[in-house]
């Protein structure tokens, strides 16, 4: 690894010990960060090419870092932290750098809403919401953005609108779709709908018995094997 890398390297144990200590600053978390913009930026200069895609970053020090662990981790600790300035600065540097045509970015748009309503950013947050779900239509995680975004603003029944179109009554809670019952959840607590309320909280503990049951049946040894390995939607027998 060249000097930069282990920089990142360095800083990025030091953000983990930190955690351990909880540490209230961050000062490691950004300087890492910025390391890897750095990083980045620099690796452009000589290959234009260099590092489309954030898992590239990875692949260039042959992983022996993790970049996207580690950006995740720091994503989370920015919202535990409610630092939404810097969240969605991070966030909107990270879209940028990336072209994220070989994974989606709707994690990091999400992120974006989040931290920018924690900011009380309620009309440009639903015009950011409103532009990506016009962009992405059948998008969930977008529609569920635009629901809280909407809610947000007291848009109720333009908000019901996108639950409709992602919940019938036929619908069932499920791994791929319990984000948007979420939001329907809290959508229709705020507009006092008790009803819808309660046949959504209803969808959703069904849904979380299912999965706890699902993981309960297993042993000790298939749990460890669960939980390091991604599980395909279709073996799962709630799905």
């Amino acid at each position: 690894m060249n000097k930069l890398w282990k920089k990142f390297d360095h800083l990025s144990t030091r953000c983990y010990e930190d955690m351990i200590q909880s540490n209230p600053t961050m000062d490691n978390w950004d300087e890492a960060f910025s390391v890897l913009v750095e990083i980045t930026e620099e690796g452009r200069q000589r290959d234009s090419s260099f590092a489309q895609e954030i898992y590239q970053l990875e692949e260039s020090i042959e992983y022996q870092c993790d970049v996207s662990g580690w950006f995740e981790d720091y994503m989370d600790e920015l919202e535990m932290c409610e630092r939404y300035d810097r969240l969605q600065y991070v966030c909107e540097k990270v879209l940028q750098l990336f072209q994220w045509k070989e994974e989606s970015p709707s994690d990091i748009k999400f992120r974006i809403a989040f931290a920018m309503a924690g900011q009380g950013k309620n009309e440009e947050t639903l015009a950011f919401c409103e532009d990506w779900y016009k962009a992405e239509y059948g998008n969930i995680v977008a529609a569920t953005s635009l629901i809280y975004a909407q809610t947000a603003v007291k848009d109720y029944q333009g908000a019901e609108a996108v639950v409709k179109k992602f919940i019938t009554k036929d619908t069932v809670c499920s791994e791929e779709n319990d984000i948007i019952y979420s939001a329907a959840s809290h959508l229709y607590k705020v507009n006092g709908n008790k009803k819808e309320e309660k046949r959504i909280n209803k969808a959703i503990k069904t849904y979380e018995k299912e999965l706890e049951e699902y993981f309960l049946s297993l042993d000790e040894e298939d749990l460890d094997f669960d939980l390091n390995l991604d599980i395909p939607d279709e073996e799962l027998p709630f799905k």
